[in-house]
C-alpha cells in the first residue's frame, strides 16, 4: 500500500512462526512527525502554545482589548519575566503580535480568528456542562 500524505508507511518484514519457516506481512512503520507534514508541526506548535493555562487566560484577555506587560503582570499575577517568557511563545507561533506605543509595548491577538476559535471552545464547554447536567 502507498503511504499518502501524513499516512504511516507499510514494510514488508519476514515474521518466523513456530508452525512456519517463514510468513511475509506488513506491518505499520509509526511514522515520525517530521515524515508526517510541516503543516501539522505548526498546528502542534500553536496547540502546545495554548496548551499552557497561562498562556491560554493571557489569549482570552486579550480578546478584549490590547494591553501591555505591566498590565498583563497585574491580571495573571505573574512576574513581568514570566509573562514576557509567555507572550514571547505567543508571538513566536504568530498568535500575538506586539505594538510599541512610545515607551510601552502593547500585545493583541494576531488575528480574529483566535477571537472566533476561543468562543468556538467556550461554547463547547457550555454543550458539554448542558449535556453532562442532563445526563443526572
Amino acid at each position: 500500500i502507498p503511504s499518502g500524505k501524513g499516512l504511516p508507511l507499510l514494510e514488508r518484514v519476514s515474521v518466523y512462526c513456530w508452525f512456519s519457516e517463514s510468513l511475509d506481512i506488513s506491518i505499520v512503520k509509526r511514522a515520525s512527525f517530521s515524515e508526517v507534514n510541516p503543516y501539522f508541526i505548526a498546528l502542534v506548535a500553536i496547540f502546545k502554545a495554548l496548551g499552557h493555562p497561562t498562556r491560554l487566560y493571557i489569549c482570552e484577555r486579550l480578546r478584549e482589548t490590547p494591553h501591555c506587560v505591566c498590565e498583563l503582570t497585574e491580571l495573571v499575577g505573574a512576574d513581568t519575566s514570566t509573562i514576557s517568557k509567555h507572550l514571547t511563545i505567543l508571538r513566536n507561533v504568530g498568535l500575538v503580535r506586539s505594538e510599541k506605543s512610545g515607551t510601552t509595548v502593547y500585545y493583541s491577538l494576531a488575528c480574529s480568528c483566535l477571537k472566533q476559535f476561543l468562543q468556538g471552545a467556550e461554547t463547547l464547554l457550555k454543550m458539554k456542562a448542558e449535556s453532562d447536567s442532563a445526563a443526572l
